[in-house]
C-alpha cells in the first residue's frame, strides 16, 4: 500500500472523530473548537523546536518531491489534525485520566506501526517521549477548558496568538510547498528549505505577538491597512538585504497581503467564536 494511503486513513479517522465530537459534545461547540486550536497551536510550537530545529523525526507520505515539505505534510496530519482532534474529544466528553492513559498508549502503538511500515522514522526521538508529551498535552487541554470558563483576558490573547501562528504558518506552507513563492535565507541550516521554514516561522512567532495584542483590543478597519503598509515595507527591506527571495510573480507587495488576510480572518474568528463562547458561559 502506498505511504500516502495510511496518512489519508489518519485524516479520515480524524475527520470522523472531529464531526462526531462536535455533534455529541458535552460542552459548547465553540469551546471544543477552541480546545482544538489551542492544542494545534501548542503542537506547532513543539514541532518547530523538536523537528525543525533539532530534527527529531521524519514523515514519509510521499506526496511532495521536496523531502522537508513532504515530512512537514505528515507532521501536519499527525500533530496538527489528529492529536488536536483527540484532545478535543477528551475534553468534550470529560474522559478520565485512566482512559487518557489508554489513549496515549494507543497513539504510541500507532506511532510504532508507522515506523514498522517505513512511513515514519525516528532520529533521536523515542516513542515514549510521544506518550509523555501527549499525556501532558491532553491534561493541558482540560486545564485550558477551565481557563476558558474563567474568562481571563490573557486567555483571549493566547487563543488569538495561537490562531495567528496556526493559520499564518499553514498559509505560507501552501505558498512555498506548492507554488514555491519565496524562500527565507539566513544561513541557520545548510538545507535551504529547512532554513526557510525555521526563519519564516520565527518571523511569524514574533510578528504575531504584536498583532495579537492589537486584535485583542478590537481593531478598526483602517488598522489592517496600516498592518499591510508596515509588512510591505518590512518585507521590502528583507528582500533588499537578501533575507527573502521571491520567485515567479511574487513580490513584497503581494506577500504583505497574507499577514493582513490572516489577521482579518482571525479577527472575524475572534468575534464569532471566542466572544460567542464567552456569551454562552454567562
Amino acid at each position: 500500500m502506498p505511504n500516502l494511503y495510511w496518512y489519508f486513513i489518519l485524516i479520515f479517522g480524524s475527520l470522523l472523530l472531529f464531526v462526531f465530537t462536535l455533534w455529541k459534545s458535552f460542552i459548547p461547540r465553540a469551546r471544543a473548537i477552541l480546545i482544538f486550536f489551542y492544542i494545534g497551536g501548542l503542537a506547532y510550537i513543539l514541532e518547530y523546536v523538536i523537528k525543525v530545529i533539532f530534527r527529531s523525526y521524519d514523515y514519509f507520505p510521499h506526496i511532495l518531491e521536496n523531502a522537508w515539505f513532504d515530512s512537514l505534510f505528515g507532521a501536519t496530519i499527525s500533530q496538527g489534525i489528529f492529536v488536536p482532534t483527540v484532545a478535543m474529544c477528551i475534553v468534550a466528553f470529560g474522559i478520565n485520566t485512566l482512559w487518557v492513559i489508554g489513549i496515549c498508549i494507543l497513539i504510541m502503538g500507532i506511532e510504532e506501526g508507522f515506523i514498522r511500515l517505513g512511513i515514519y522514522e525516528h532520529h533521536w526521538w523515542k516513542t515514549i517521549y510521544t506518550g509523555i508529551l501527549i499525556f501532558i498535552g491532553f491534561n493541558m487541554a482540560k486545564w485550558w477548558d477551565r481557563m476558558l470558563i474563567n474568562r481571563k483576558p490573557w486567555v483571549d490573547y493566547v487563543n488569538i496568538y495561537l490562531l495567528l501562528i496556526l493559520f499564518s504558518n499553514m498559509l505560507v506552507y501552501l505558498l512555498t510547498s506548492i507554488w514555491l513563492s519565496h524562500l527565507f535565507q539566513v544561513g541557520a541550516f545548510k538545507n535551504a528549505t529547512r532554513d526557510s521554514v525555521f526563519t519564516e516561522a520565527t518571523f511569524i512567532f514574533i510578528h504575531s505577538v504584536a498583532v495579537s495584542f492589537l486584535l485583542q483590543r478590537k481593531w478598526k478597519w483602517y488598522w489592517f491597512l496600516v498592518l499591510y503598509l508596515i509588512d510591505w515595507g518590512l518585507i521590502t527591506l528583507f528582500e533588499h538585504v537578501g533575507i527573502i527571495q521571491f520567485f515567479h510573480f511574487w513580490n513584497p507587495a503581494l506577500y504583505a497581503l497574507f499577514p493582513m488576510a490572516v489577521a482579518l480572518f482571525v479577527n472575524w474568528l475572534y468575534y464569532r467564536l471566542i466572544i460567542s463562547c464567552k456569551k454562552r458561559l454567562t
